[in-house]
């Protein structure tokens, strides 16, 4: 009582493995990262997650790059939901300090977001 069971891992929705392969990864690599996620030891082992994204309310983050509260790496997959085209999936950088154009203030207010909190950037001509 008092407690609840962890979920257990799972692989990427088939959505999300048809744009990879249409990205151009290979079967093998695709089944191999759903190998691994299937036998991860719990959610927390996983590379893969549902994050729900927001438009930069600061105007600060550079153009084509993504804030993701929580989430570690230099790059982060991201697509669109539904993803239906090769082009709803794109590889953005993932912002992990501050950048100059951005108060400490508006820094800070990211850094306090519940994990999985996205924040696209909407600066340069063709805002994500």
């Amino acid at each position: 009582q008092g407690w609840q069971a962890e979920p257990l891992p799972t692989a990427p929705s088939e959505m999300v493995l048809r744009v990879w392969k249409a990205l151009g990864l290979s079967e093998a690599q695709v089944a191999a990262y759903c190998e691994r996620s299937l036998g991860a030891s719990s959610p927390a082992a996983l590379t893969h997650a549902s994050l729900s994204g927001v438009a930069d309310p600061f105007a600060s983050l550079p153009a084509g790059s993504v804030f993701a509260a929580g989430v570690p790496g230099s790059r982060l997959f991201v697509t669109r939901f539904p993803c239906v085209k090769p082009a709803d999936g794109r590889v953005l950088p993932l912002v992990t300090r501050r950048p100059q154009s951005m108060l400490p203030s508006q820094w800070e207010f990211l850094q306090r977001l519940p994990f999985g909190m996205l924040v696209f950037s909407v600066r340069g001509e063709r805002p994500l």
